[in-house]
This record gives C-alpha cells, structure tokens and sequence, in this order.
C-alpha cells in the first residue's frame, strides 16, 4: 500500500515544481526526487510508502518558493492534494 500526493498545476501556464520525499525533519535533509515543469492541468503523482513529500515551485521568477510537506502514513492508501 502507498499513499499518493498529488501535485497539479490549476493556476499558470507552466510552472516548475521540485520534490524531495523522506523522513528528515526538514526538506534540504531529503533526497531529489526531481524537478518537472507542469503545464495548467498536469498532475505529478508522487507516490510514498509513508515517508512525507516536499515539494516547492518556482515563483515566476526562477526563485523557488519555500518547502511545504504532506505527511503520509505507512500502510495507509491515501491520496492527497495540496494546493501548489
């Protein structure tokens, strides 16, 4: 079983995301998953046997925003999907 974290675009045309899944305390002590640049519409399925994701996207600018985090449990079967 895996919980899945899903990560659409709704709001820009394009937009670069990039994701970290693990279990340290903070974003930077995880590792790279990748970075991917989603068109309006497309969703990145991340998908976690309970360890939390990061994810954190461009502001526009080609400065990235700060981490946010979805905690996911082990053993649940869960999708989730926060707001880019």
């Amino acid at each position: 079983m895996s919980s899945r974290v899903h990560l659409v675009n709704n709001d820009w045309d394009h937009v670069e995301v990039q994701v970290r899944v693990g279990d340290a305390g903070n974003a930077e002590g995880n590792p790279l998953l990748g970075t991917r640049d989603l068109t309006r519409g497309e969703d990145w399925v991340v998908a976690s046997d309970g360890q939390n994701v990061w994810w954190r996207r461009d502001s526009g600018d080609g400065i990235f925003m700060q981490w946010n985090d979805q905690p996911c449990y082990p053993g649940q079967d869960e999708d989730y999907y926060p707001q880019l």
